[in-house]
């Protein structure tokens, strides 16, 4: 298990690093099109808009899984012991991956409603859109659900150890 996740983490780290290459690409071409040969292009507007949405939702599935999304840290800076912390840490987990559920659903409904409407500049169906919230939302919530069940260990044996 943990290779397949070393893995699926190597393929989003490089999706991410391939699309961050080919939103900048998309771009200058679109500035030298549209200023030096007066002529832009209709389709790079549209796709930079596909690419960033995934790029956003990506980059939220690494830094759920190194535990870096933004968090109020007046309540990290309280002289909790590290337990508290801990549980503190669960309960944010699952919150995360509650959030990630719904945002799961409601993407799933919106492609089965809107797979017959294609963009009008590329043609590509609008479901590409909302893709990227599937793909993003799952892994937020599978990283969110290991963070969750390895910090619950981290809980339950230090827990068991400080009582013997």
């Amino acid at each position: 298990m943990n290779k397949l996740l070393f893995w699926l983490n190597k393929l989003v780290e490089w999706v991410v690093g391939l699309g961050l290459a080919l939103i900048t690409i998309i771009v200058l071409l679109q500035v030298f099109n549209r200023f030096i040969l007066d002529n832009p292009l209709s389709w790079p507007e549209e796709l930079s808009r596909i690419i960033f949405i995934f790029l956003v939702f990506l980059g939220g599935a690494l830094s759920s899984k190194r535990k870096t999304h933004i968090r109020i840290d007046l309540i990290d800076s309280l002289s909790f012991p590290d337990k508290y912390k801990n549980i503190l840490d669960v309960i944010r987990g699952c919150l995360i991956g509650i959030i990630m559920y719904y945002t799961l659903y409601g993407g799933i409904k919106i492609v089965l409603t809107t797979s017959n409407i294609r963009l009008s500049a590329t043609n590509l169906p609008m479901i590409m859109m909302v893709i990227p919230v599937i793909i993003g939302s799952f892994l937020m919530m599978l990283y969110s659900i290991i963070n969750v069940f390895n910090t619950a260990k981290k809980v339950f044996t230090h827990s068991g150890s400080q009582s013997n």
